[in-house]
């Protein structure tokens, strides 16, 4: 049996914040950009992302079609009631 293909999200998990604080940005309203970034970066790596990485001193990225296909995920399963 064949294991499923990973993809490589990001660089590293800084790259990965990055991202993610991105499309928080574009995707979020202003007031809720910082909480949207850090919960989809927990979803992703699994654990918070550091006190030292600030939202605000966080650069614009583009973000990756891997990193766009799993925050689709992540939003189909939360809809779905799965990520509750």
């Amino acid at each position: 049996m064949a294991k499923a293909k990973q993809t490589k999200l990001a660089d590293d998990h800084k790259h990965l914040w990055d991202q993610v604080a991105s499309y928080a940005r574009i995707h979020s309203a202003p007031e809720k950009q910082p909480y949207r970034a850090k919960h989809l970066f927990t979803k992703i790596a699994g654990f918070q992302p550091p006190s030292e990485w600030a939202f605000s001193t966080t650069p614009d990225v583009p973000v990756t079609d891997g990193v766009h296909r799993k925050i689709r995920s992540i939003n189909i399963a939360y809809s779905r009631g799965i990520g509750k």
